[in-house]
């Protein structure tokens, strides 16, 4: 079970933080070293995560089998979609539990994300993302209405595909093995309610780009561990003012 704990805060001195390379299209590339983009106001940046692993991060799910797409959200109700049965690696989480950062004076709720592949088939996609949150833990829901996952007394936050069909192409080969992290994923604090209310991350990988075996790891960084945000590739264009407005689009579902 994840701890209870305050706001870890990590305020990052970057004053002139620019993603070049920016994308609010179909596709956001990472598949080069330092690579990012923007989709709907939450930022992507591939990462060299070599200060991962056991004791560093805490997983809160896995998600796979070695079908070409896997989907699964945060919960310890084993077998849902293609969760991992562990509960230290699937369980719920507390908004009060995700790592605040500090970019150009605009704060996100961090995540971590760790992708595997076999062989030389090194491509994924990330090709659904939908953040809730709620205030019953460790649902169980499989349906979906109009492609948004059907849990009980949630708030839609957050989601990869709400003005287009979007996806997160990823390379596993970036970085070495399983808990090296692959990704950082920074979304708005903004668009979360105040309070402990529990939030779930539901996502799809393999449509665009097919998953080849291993799983993918969502985590965020545990205790005082520090996660130090990749200088960007050009600071070309001065201060992100990404606009939040895309994110607020609140959906309460019954």
């Amino acid at each position: 079970m994840s701890m209870r704990r305050g706001i870890q805060s990590t305020i990052l001195m970057l004053s002139a933080l620019a993603f070049a390379g920016v994308v609010s299209a179909e596709t956001v590339d990472l598949t080069t070293v330092g690579s990012e983009g923007e989709v709907n106001g939450a930022l992507f940046l591939q990462w060299d995560g070599q200060a991962t692993g056991t004791g560093t991060i805490d997983s809160f799910v896995q998600i796979g089998n070695n079908t070409d797409t896997v989907q699964a959200y945060n919960t310890t109700e084993n077998g849902t979609l293609d969760n991992g049965a562990p509960d230290n690696f699937n369980h719920e989480l507390l908004l009060t539990d995700i790592p605040v950062v500090v970019i150009d004076g605009v704060e996100y709720r961090e995540f971590i994300l760790d992708v595997n592949q076999s062989g030389s088939d090194s491509f994924i996609s990330l090709d659904e993302i939908q953040i809730f949150t709620s205030g019953t833990p460790n649902q169980s829901a499989e349906t979906f209405t109009a492609g948004i996952i059907d849990l009980a007394d949630s708030t839609l936050v957050y989601d990869l595909d709400a003005v287009e069909d979007s996806y997160i192409l990823v390379d596993a080969n970036l970085n070495s093995g399983s808990g090296s992290g692959d990704m950082l994923f920074y979304v708005p604090s903004s668009v979360f309610a105040t309070g402990d209310e529990y939030v779930y991350l539901y996502s799809l990988f393999g449509v665009n780009e097919n998953n080849n075996g291993g799983f993918e790891e969502w985590a965020i960084t545990e205790g005082d561990v520090q996660v130090v945000v990749p200088e960007p590739s050009s600071l070309a264009l001065l201060g992100l003012g990404l606009a939040a407005a895309g994110l607020r689009r609140r959906m309460k579902r019954a």
